[in-house]
């Protein structure tokens, strides 16, 4: 789609198209691409956020349900259904779904449903544990997200957690992805107090947050290092990607926005 078609649409709408174009070139979902355009590098990072992120999800049960929202391609989907009892994921784009599916397939896991839906108009019955945001509420608007709340949060348990990935701004104002960096990302960067306030008016409260995204020293120093010994060192570091994510400011200089995770809770 060119940019004149696409500058018709809603934000759902360019970010649907958006995730369109990278679920037709990329079968791993934009994992590689987003990432640094390096493939290793984004196989750690993802690895690393699974393991310090269910390290904070320890006292959920096996037998939890789970609602994932912004599945993509399923990497954190059949993640989900390994670990839990029921995974619902959604995403707004169809041939997302369709790359999920195929892994959920692949992994023979019959307790996860997928869907298309946006999750400010999705429809839901019961009960979750846990709902997951996976880097989706800076690619809807302002009021897509306050709906979107208004439409899962109640279907939190009480006591359950509300888990999101998102990229906040660090600079005190919201702004584009485009007017920093250019591209077609519609990404909207906003200051994470706008988040905990939009989460505080449906009665949940942040309890933690961490960064995301780490450059593991062995990555830094990718050209001086054989192929093979650069491959086990990413392995062995996986060990220190806890200590990487409580201590970012030793690994990297802050920017406008930065990778992070929440967790909320439904206390009471």
């Amino acid at each position: 789609m060119n940019q004149s078609a696409d500058a018709g649409l809603d934000q759902n709408g360019r970010s649907r198209e958006f995730w369109e174009r990278i679920a037709a070139r990329d079968a791993q979902g934009g994992l590689a691409g987003l990432l640094d355009g390096d493939p290793q590098l984004a196989q750690y990072r993802d690895r690393a956020e699974r393991q310090v992120c269910f390290a904070q999800l320890a006292e959920l049960s096996p037998q939890s349900r789970v609602l994932e929202v912004g599945c993509g391609s399923g990497r954190w989907t059949i993640e989900l259904g390994r670990r839990y009892r029921e995974v619902v994921a959604l995403d707004i784009s169809a041939g997302m779904i369709e790359q999920a599916r195929q892994r959920v397939l692949s992994e023979g896991l019959g307790n996860v449903q997928l869907a298309v839906a946006p999750m400010d108009a999705v429809e839901l019955e019961g009960e979750f544990d846990l709902i997951y945001l996976g880097s989706c509420l800076h690619y809807m608007d302002d009021g897509a997200v306050l709906r979107g709340l208004e439409r899962v949060v109640p279907h939190l348990t009480p006591g359950g957690v509300l888990l999101s990935r998102d990229t906040v701004s660090l600079i005190g104002k919201t702004f584009h992805r485009s007017e920093r960096y250019g591209g077609d990302d519609p990404a909207i960067y906003r200051p994470i107090a706008w988040y905990e306030q939009a989460m505080q008016r449906h009665g949940l409260t942040l309890v933690a947050a961490w960064p995301t995204w780490v450059k593991p020293l062995s990555w830094r120093l990718r050209w001086l290092l054989p192929a093979a010994l650069r491959r086990a060192c990413l392995e062995r570091e996986l060990a220190l990607a806890g200590f990487e994510v409580r201590h970012p400011w030793l690994l990297r200089w802050p920017g406008a926005k930065e990778h992070r995770f929440f967790r909320y809770e439904r206390r009471g």
